[in-house]
Formats: C-alpha cells, sequence, structure tokens
C-alpha cells in the first residue's frame, strides 16, 4: 500500500511578500521529521501572480534557469501549448528570487508537499463544468477530450528511482479529477480521485535538495485554445505560475 501526501497550506501572515525581503529560497526548506515508517520527501509550492501585460517579462527568469536536463513526452506538443519549465539550484536560486522581485511577480500562497516515492499530489485546482476541451497536440494539429465535472490542475509525482535516494525524480503534468475509484487514496484514508493526465504537458526532472524549478507560460498566452491558458489563468489582468523547491528527503 503506498501512503500519499498532503499539501499545507500557509497560515494568512505568510502570504504575498514579492519583494522576499531577503528570504533565500534555502531558507524555506523544512527541518520538520517525516514519518518514521514511511520515507518522505518535502517541497515547497509558491504560487505567483503577475500582470498579463508584463508576461514576456518572464523570460528574464528563465534566463537564470536550465532546461538541459528536463524530459518531455513529446516536447512540440509541450511548447505548442505555451508551457515553459526550468530549474535551478545554489547561488542561481538567490538569483531567480531577485529576477522575480524585478519582473514585478507578486507571491500570493505557499504551501507545502510531503510524498513517498511512486505517489503523487495535486499542486493546483480550478474548477470546471462538463464540457469538451480542444487543445493543441503540435504546432499545426488540435486534440478534443470530453470532460465531466470535476477541476483541471497540475499533478506532481515522484517516480522510484534507486539509484540515488537523496534526489527525487519528479514528473509535473497538467490532469483532470474527479472524486471517484481511486484505490491507493481510499486506502490510505484520503479523498479518493479519479483522474486522467495529459501527457501533451508532461515533464520530468531530476531534483537535489536546496533546487528549484519554475513552471510558467512562456510568454504571453494568446487567445487560441491552450492548456496554457487554462492552468495558468488569474483573473482578467493576471496570469498565475508556480515556483517549486525541493526541500530533501528522509524518514
Amino acid at each position: 500500500m503506498v501512503l500519499l501526501g498532503c499539501i499545507e497550506p500557509e497560515a494568512g501572515n505568510q502570504i504575498a511578500d514579492p519583494s522576499l525581503r531577503g528570504l533565500k529560497f534555502t531558507d524555506l526548506q523544512s527541518h520538520t521529521p517525516a514519518a518514521p515508517s514511511e520515507p518522505q520527501l518535502s517541497f515547497t509550492v509558491l504560487t505567483y501572480e503577475l500582470d498579463n501585460a508584463s508576461l514576456n517579462s518572464l523570460s528574464k527568469v528563465f534566463r537564470r534557469l536550465t532546461r538541459h536536463d528536463i524530459r518531455y513526452d513529446n516536447k512540440t506538443a509541450f511548447d505548442a501549448n505555451g508551457f515553459a519549465v526550468g530549474s535551478a539550484a545554489g547561488q542561481r536560486t538567490s538569483e531567480v528570487a531577485r529576477a522575480l522581485k524585478e519582473i514585478g511577480a507578486e507571491r500570493v500562497k505557499q504551501g507545502r508537499v510531503i510524498v513517498p516515492r511512486g505517489a503523487y499530489e495535486f499542486l493546483t485546482e480550478i474548477p470546471m463544468d462538463a464540457q469538451s476541451m480542444r487543445f493543441p497536440t503540435s504546432h499545426r494539429t488540435v486534440g478534443q477530450v470530453s470532460l465531466d465535472k470535476g477541476k483541471l490542475g497540475w499533478l506532481l509525482s515522484v517516480k522510484h528511482d534507486e539509484s540515488e535516494q537523496k534526489s527525487a525524480l519528479v514528473q509535473l503534468e497538467p490532469a483532470f479529477w474527479k472524486e471517484g475509484m481511486s484505490d491507493l487514496r481510499l486506502l490510505s484514508g484520503k479523498v479518493p480521485y479519479k483522474y486522467q493526465t495529459f501527457d501533451v504537458g508532461r515533464a520530468t526532472l531530476e531534483m537535489q535538495p536546496g533546487q528549484l524549478c519554475v513552471l510558467a507560460p512562456a510568454g504571453v498566452i494568446l487567445q487560441q485554445q491552450t492548456l496554457c491558458r487554462r492552468l495558468f489563468a488569474g483573473n482578467e489582468q493576471t496570469t498565475t505560475f508556480l515556483v517549486i523547491l525541493f526541500n530533501g528527503a528522509g524518514r
């Protein structure tokens, strides 16, 4: 039986300090010991908000990130849907924090995800009514899927990787879910989900403790139907995106 993780919302007085006031991403690492019976991996998830008119300035953030070691199920479809992901470690994390401040990105939410290897957790959720949804499967082709009433969001899962226990092989992908028949969550006492993922937005990277990744739009979100428009939608004037820090693993 696999025990699944949980996301802990940030206390109200910790929300939204866009400048970070000198806070380094490494300062966000958790020092709380995990349950002794199961190896746990801890992630800090920061949600940022940026004015739509400033979306192209995200390129200043991605210039401080590396994208060389990221694997995609379908890189062409990933790009066609408007996604971008990159990672940073060491001193680069402070450079990313400064770049976020410079472009005017505001941190609006902070949470912690604790998940064992081989398990998953949802990082975001957007309520949806039953509908037929279209999205690019390449720069020239479009796919379509019929969805029931449920939620759309980003799914984080940690794949089994016995070669290096200190690192985490992290997979990020869009997913749709609803309450249903998910035996693992049901057996572990959590709300059961029935979900399906979109491989056109799937990316995998290996993360070391203290390393972060940024999951965001590649730039201005155009009007055509893409998964990017749905997954990063804020309000009419803003767009949201994620900064995910891997705190480390323990027991």
